[in-house]
């Protein structure tokens, strides 16, 4: 099985006025986002984590990762984790919850979810968790991640869903 390419884990040079307001918000709400007890809901991550299968065994892709919460559930289970993020203060946050967790095998890096840093066909499952409503593209995210999967691999994707015209 390929290796992930990692040789580009800095953030993209080009980023939109979105990506840009992205990373602000998550910036600055990176502590309290991971203190979080219903984001960080242990049935939430056991739920996805067995929605992967035997997956959950392997390599596995963590897409907009934030501060490592299910990151952290799928390290309990995966060979190797690979959670990425645009928002560097959200992966440090991770990398301190992952060390308290005692994870070795989870791999920070931070990226775009849109241009994903990896060949194809090097992971067994990608998860997508309460993010995929923050791309102003979703599709190129899902195809990204659909790209990078090995034969047979599994997306798990849980988000958020209000009907068109909504108020906030």
């Amino acid at each position: 099985m390929p290796e992930p390419d990692d040789r580009r884990p800095e953030a993209p040079r080009s980023l939109t006025p979105h990506d840009v307001r992205v990373q602000s918000e998550f910036a600055r709400q990176a502590e309290s986002f991971a203190a979080s007890k219903t984001l960080g809901s242990g049935e939430l991550t056991t739920a996805i984590t067995g929605s992967l299968g035997e997956a959950a065994r392997g390599r596995i892709l963590d897409l907009a990762a934030g501060p490592g919460l299910m990151a952290s559930a799928l390290a309990g289970t995966a060979r190797e984790v690979v959670a990425i993020d645009l928002t560097a203060e959200t992966l440090v946050v991770a990398r301190t919850r992952l060390g308290a967790d005692g994870h070795r095998n989870v791999r920070l890096v931070r990226g775009n979810g849109l241009v994903l840093p990896f060949g194809e066909s090097c992971f067994d499952a990608a998860v997508i968790r309460l993010a995929l409503h923050h791309l102003q593209q979703p599709q190129h995210a899902l195809r990204e991640a659909h790209r990078t999967l090995c034969a047979g691999g599994v997306i798990a994707v849980l988000d958020l869903v209000a009907p068109e015209g909504a108020a906030d």
